[in-house]
């Protein structure tokens, strides 16, 4: 099976016409392309015929709701545009950018992709014919509206859609960035709506940034200027659009065990890819990270290195943190904590000990809940090993398991990494 366009005049398609209209599987779309004046028309008009569950307002919605068509109950599908010499005459950009829509994307999702994409997806015949010469007095057939609303529809098509394809857990790497109304949005540094998205059919959940909300995003893959971007994208309400981009991993800068200048230098070089250059002119490694992609990069365990590279490590950090200032490079410093309860006989050892390692206030309350609001409002994230928690006295243990379930909460809610033993 080969989806295609075909260009016709109208006494050529008559005969094929004529078949369209006693087929009974076939879904047949008929647009008078003389009613069609820009893109929004097309949207407009393809939405209505096809019984889209929301109007179109880009390639985007267009492409979701037109690769799905599942409510329309068809085997197959043909899209006819009549009189398609005046179909949006007067913006061919706008023309040829709905056609080749139908090229990169639509045609080749019946023919295959759908398969792959979408579980028990079945590939389906999908043709756009294209007839000019066509006579004044040629009717073009109304389609009878589907009998459930678009509220309905949408819900029934997006229950379908997450049970075929659910939702990846909720992820943090997935960060808000934008929202707007559809048709203009800047992402990217454009106006993301002028650019034809490609469904991935990957779903996540995500946060909504104001309300707290959750919603279930589609992950889309868009080509601007020769590059592949990757977001997600959904409606946070009617015609209001979210934006959010996964971040890459955090590049990790692990100096704990570093002992010479020499070796954070290395680690630096290995770590970023940056040429050597000369500590005696900051300037240098300044202009070297400036040439670095947005990262985030965690340096961890600068607290606790020897004490004679301590004066270098700190100016190597206020370098990163002044060009973080001015370009797309995002520093955190995780500090590494280790806490031994070994021999600890007494739940007032236990506490003393947590005070003094984590350096909580001196009206620490020595609880487990003041243990919890000391975690959950530090500001700075850690990685923090727990030592010993079974070579305590007998009678402790049932408390040791009580604070090892804070630090594990803590570190499901906050920044903050738990290591046993």
């Amino acid at each position: 099976m080969k989806n295609k366009i075909y260009n016709l005049r109208y006494e050529d398609f008559i005969e094929t016409e004529n078949a369209f209209r006693k087929d009974k599987n076939l879904f047949v779309a008929e647009i008078d392309g003389r009613e069609i004046k820009n893109e929004q028309d097309y949207f407009n008009k393809i939405s209505d015929i096809c019984n889209f569950p929301t109007i179109s307002k880009s390639f985007g919605s267009h492409n979701d709701w037109i690769g799905d068509l599942d409510w329309l109950e068809k085997d197959s599908y043909a899209i006819i545009i009549y009189n398609y010499n005046e179909f949006i005459k007067d913006d061919l950009k706008a023309k040829n950018h709905i056609i080749e829509n139908f090229i990169d994307f639509v045609l080749p999702w019946w023919e295959t992709e759908v398969i792959k994409c979408v579980a028990e997806g079945k590939a389906k015949p999908f043709n756009v014919y294209l007839v000019d010469d066509v006579p004044e007095s040629h009717p073009i057939r109304k389609i009878p509206k589907s009998t459930v609303n678009r509220a309905d529809r949408e819900r029934i098509r997006l229950e379908k859609e997450i049970l075929l394809n659910p939702p990846e857990p909720e992820d943090s790497l997935w960060k808000f960035v934008n929202s707007g109304i559809e048709g203009n949005c800047k992402l990217f540094n454009i106006n993301i709506f002028d650019y034809k998205w490609e469904n991935t059919r990957q779903k996540i959940n995500v946060l909504d940034p104001i309300y707290n909300q959750k919603h279930i995003m589609t992950v889309y893959k868009v080509n601007i200027g020769k590059e592949i971007f990757i977001f997600a994208a959904g409606e946070f309400s009617n015609g209001v659009y979210g934006f959010y981009i996964k971040e890459p991993d955090p590049i990790e800068i692990d100096v704990r065990n570093c002992v010479t200048a020499d070796e954070i230098r290395d680690l630096l070089a290995k770590k970023l890819n940056l040429p050597e250059w000369d500590d005696n002119k900051p300037d240098d490694l300044f202009r070297l990270l400036t040439g670095l992609e947005p990262c985030e990069i965690h340096f961890i365990g600068r607290n606790i290195i020897s004490s004679n590279i301590s004066r270098y490590m700190n100016q190597i950090i206020n370098i990163f943190y002044a060009v973080g200032e001015e370009y797309d490079i995002w520093i955190r410093e995780i500090n590494v904590k280790t806490i031994d309860f070994t021999g600890c006989k007494y739940l007032s050892e236990v506490h003393l000990r947590l005070k003094e390692t984590l350096n909580f206030p001196d009206w620490y309350g020595e609880n487990l809940d003041a243990l919890w609001d000391l975690l959950a409002n530090r500001t700075n994230p850690s990685e923090i090993h727990l030592k010993g928690l079974n070579e305590v006295s007998q009678q402790l243990l049932p408390e040791m398991q009580k604070i090892l379930k804070v630090f594990k909460k803590a570190e499901e809610e906050y920044d903050y990494k738990i290591i046993l033993g």
